[in-house]
């Protein structure tokens, strides 16, 4: 199996109940239970990962591995921060292309990335915010 199928198939996982794209549970234990601050912590992330991704697809079309390692890298840790795990775990990808040098990779894993971020938007937007009490 390509790393792609199976990459794939952790998105498409990331659609079953225990595996959301955000996993709210961890990321309020994280934040000892304050909402408002996941709130805002996740409207920030996905307000600035359309710049993100942009500066991502950029230096894969300038062949600039080391600039794919560094924003996957940080762009994989705040995803991890917030538990949103297949876009951490895509981001990772994406890292492990430009730590290898591997940009055909990297552009395979970029559209991964995409989706687990189109995922993740879709999710969040469902969340009732005012009314979620963990």
């Amino acid at each position: 199996m390509s790393r792609e199928t199976a990459t794939q198939q952790q998105v498409r996982s990331a659609d079953r109940p225990g595996n959301d794209p955000l996993n709210l549970e961890a990321a309020l234990e994280r934040l000892m239970g304050d909402v408002d601050l996941l709130e805002m912590l996740v409207q920030q992330f996905l307000e600035e990962i359309p710049t993100v991704l942009e500066e991502i697809k950029s230096a894969l079309d300038q062949g600039d591995a080391e600039a794919v390692y560094g924003k996957a890298h940080r762009l994989k840790g705040a995803a991890g921060n917030l538990s949103a795990d297949a876009v951490a775990a895509a981001a990772l990808r994406l890292e492990q292309s430009g730590r290898d040098g591997d940009l055909d990779d990297g552009s395979a894993a970029m559209g991964v990335l995409q989706d687990c971020v189109a995922d993740l938007q879709g999710f969040v937007s469902r969340i009732d915010w005012s009314t979620r009490s963990d």
